[in-house]
């Protein structure tokens, strides 16, 4: 039955997104390496995995973890959420923010640039079920995850668990 837990796993998945800019799993099934991983509770080889496309908090981790615990017993309320030390900790001022939103945006326009260029130059197509076609002859792993949330952009699938 759909209780507000189910809401939390849906939270807990977008906020996984919004932190990593990518989703912690490409589909909610058991055949699916990283959602196996959270259904198991193996987060040690979990977080190991996402620690090579992105570094989390300690804290980050721990209320991933239990915002996307299977048993929904185990998940946490809203009202535990809202006193998480990751998300009670101090966040940036306007200005503060702005600073560093300035620094970061050379290494995004240069990222969207690539971006731009190796599609056009390898000839990739993307459809909603993942990538078709190959890179000069290679075959290519787009770096988004493709998942069952049709809000989402599809740029990047993996099918192949990560080598840990």
């Amino acid at each position: 039955p759909y209780t507000k837990a189910c809401d939390v796993w849906s939270c807990g998945v977008i906020n996984f997104v919004m932190y990593a800019g990518y989703p912690p799993y490409v589909k909610p099934s058991l055949e699916d390496w990283w959602f196996q991983k959270l259904v198991t509770g193996n987060h040690a080889l979990f977080w190991r995995a996402h620690a090579k496309q992105c570094t989390f908090s300690d804290d980050f981790k721990d209320l991933a973890n239990k915002m996307l615990a299977f048993n929904d017993k185990r998940r946490l309320t809203t009202e535990q959420i809202k006193k998480h030390p990751w998300y009670t900790k101090k966040t940036l001022s306007q200005k503060e923010l702005v600073k560093e939103l300035m620094r970061r945006k050379p290494k995004v326009d240069t990222a969207l640039l690539e971006q731009k260029l190796d599609r056009k130059n390898n000839s990739l197509h993307f459809t909603r079920s993942g990538a078709q076609g190959t890179a000069l002859g290679a075959a290519t792993r787009p770096k988004l995850v493709d998942i069952d949330f049709k809000s989402l952009p599809t740029l990047e699938r993996c099918d192949e668990p990560p080598d840990v």
